[in-house]
């Protein structure tokens, strides 16, 4: 970030320097002064803005070989998602609002029967122009033994 040609700069980690380089989104700081020593200050909240990244596998194994074992989302830049997975009757039987929960195959702490399960993904991200919205997602996932 470059806020201008001034005499003085402080930036919020106590730098000192004319610009200040932006590794992460976050909240940004500076004061400066002029050469009349007139002083001024900003703070700029920037936030990394990409469209999301979502993906959902069509299958896994949950069977404690350490690969597969997990259903769920995968993905980046979202703001918000819930995953709600169902049986073949609509009841549902895995719920989740964060992305690093995964279903484990299991229904009420049992294993649940190889087969198709439906699920279902209410999300919402940005727009590339910052804005927000919201979509649903469907699809089926096949549990292997």
């Amino acid at each position: 970030m470059t806020p201008g040609f001034y005499a003085s700069y402080l930036w919020q980690d106590g730098s000192s320097q004319a610009t200040f380089e932006v590794v992460r989104e976050g909240e940004y700081q500076v004061k400066v002064a002029d050469f009349h020593n007139c002083e001024g200050s900003d703070t700029v909240i920037l936030r990394e803005i990409c469209p999301p990244d979502i993906y959902l596998p069509n299958a896994f194994s949950p069977n404690d070989d350490g690969h597969n074992d997990h259903f769920g989302i995968h993905g980046q830049y979202l703001i918000q998602q819930h995953l709600t997975i169902f049986n073949r009757w609509g009841q549902v039987i895995f719920e989740s609002f964060q992305m690093e929960d995964h279903w484990d195959g299991r229904i009420k702490g049992i294993a649940a029967a190889e087969g198709v399960y439906v699920w279902k993904v209410d999300y919402e991200a940005y727009l590339e122009n910052g804005t927000t919205y919201s979509e649903t997602l469907t699809g089926t996932v096949t549990l292997i033994r």
